[in-house]
């Protein structure tokens, strides 16, 4: 059954296709090309499905976002307000500060696709060394943009506390599941691209967020 739905999901998007341009929204930063990279695309006709967190339990089956672990070509990911990528223990990672912005390329989702998860940890600049956080004070607010849609706009979907969710090895949390709120794209079945908006807010200073493995999950249960 499972894969029965993942295959007509896959003809869904094979025959609605993925538009190759970029799509433009606006925000608080002004205006923002929400970018589709090739990621994007393969993603949509070709998902490789993966079971991530099986060790925290989630025997679940998910899709990497496109680029979603930061190791390769990030082209697609924006940064803005001193958001970079850094190299960590789980190879690269997306670094933000406080106020600091990052918005993922697009990536096609229907209502079969509720939910995503990642990792997460909050650090601090210590004696030019990047060490856990202790106060943990950063939290990290989440937003999803649905493109195809009139009057297209970010959406809250969560904030939480950098030291929320399940602990995972060297100081990393793995998020609970984050509702995506794929009706926000329209009711009818079928693909739509949507973006992710992550920012950290209320840092203390030289505390900074690291993000990394940013997972969707691809069918509902």
């Amino acid at each position: 059954m499972r894969k029965l739905l993942l295959l007509c999901f896959m003809f869904l998007l094979a025959s609605t296709g993925v538009a190759s341009n970029a799509y433009a929204s606006h925000n608080e930063l002004g205006s923002t090309q929400i970018l589709e990279t090739a990621d994007s695309r393969k993603a949509c006709v070709d998902p490789v499905i993966e079971n991530p967190f099986t060790q925290f339990g989630d025997n679940l089956d998910y899709v990497l976002a496109p680029d979603g672990n930061f190791d390769g070509n990030v082209s697609g990911w924006q940064l803005f307000g001193g958001a970079h990528i850094v190299e960590t223990d789980k190879g690269r990672s997306v670094e933000i500060p406080e106020d600091g912005v990052v918005v993922s390329p697009s990536m096609c989702v229907d209502l079969h696709f509720p939910t995503f998860r990642m990792y997460h940890r909050t650090v601090k600049q210590q004696n030019g060394a990047r060490v856990q956080g202790k106060a943990d004070k950063s939290e990290i607010r989440v937003d999803v943009i649905y493109l195809g849609v009139p009057a297209k706009k970010w959406e809250k979907m969560k904030k939480f506390k950098g030291k929320d969710g399940v602990s995972a090895a060297n100081g990393w949390m793995v998020s609970e599941s984050i509702d995506l709120k794929p009706e926000l794209g329209g009711k009818a079945p079928g693909a739509r691209q949507a973006a992710l908006r992550f920012t950290a807010e209320d840092a203390e200073e030289g505390e900074t967020v690291l993000l990394d493995d940013v997972y969707v999950d691809p069918m509902r249960r």
